[in-house]
């Protein structure tokens, strides 16, 4: 065996070594519960929704929250899947008005893909169900 070829090969176990581990480790978020404060019951899903802060809910085993602040453009929002990575998808309007958009330079960032994902993308990435409850509950999401 060339040494080359054994660089390459712990390279490699390496990286599915590492692959493992976050597969393992990656475990389904705990809804939030309905007795405590400043959670509502929207459509069946409960959202954490303290004064001056994101609303933030867990559906399809992953916690989400909508971001209304700190957008390079006007009127223009995100929607964040938390986790590992972390995965924005973009937006403009609010309710059945919403329209996914592609981020801009800026809102991309120099770290918007991490291994093969891509973290920065349109609301129309976003799984449906997430889609339909964002657009379909939004009134009652931001209280």
């Amino acid at each position: 065996m060339r040494k080359n070829d054994f660089y390459t090969q712990v390279k490699e176990k390496s990286k599915q070594k590492v692959a493992e581990k976050v597969k393992t480790k990656k475990q389904e978020a705990e809804p939030y519960d309905a007795s405590k404060p400043d959670v509502y019951v929207v459509n069946g899903i409960n959202v954490f929704r303290p004064r001056g802060m994101m609303p933030t809910w867990v559906q399809k085993g992953e916690r989400w929250h909508i971001n209304l602040k700190d957008s390079d453009r006007d009127a223009v929002y995100h929607v964040t899947c938390e986790g590992s990575p972390v995965i924005h998808y973009f937006f403009k309007g609010t309710g059945e008005e919403i329209k996914g958009v592609q981020p801009s330079k800026g809102e991309r960032g120099a770290r918007s893909v991490q291994g093969e994902v891509h973290t920065k993308r349109s609301f129309d990435d976003l799984p449906e169900e997430v889609q339909d409850f964002v657009r379909g509950n939004w009134t009652s999401i931001l209280g």
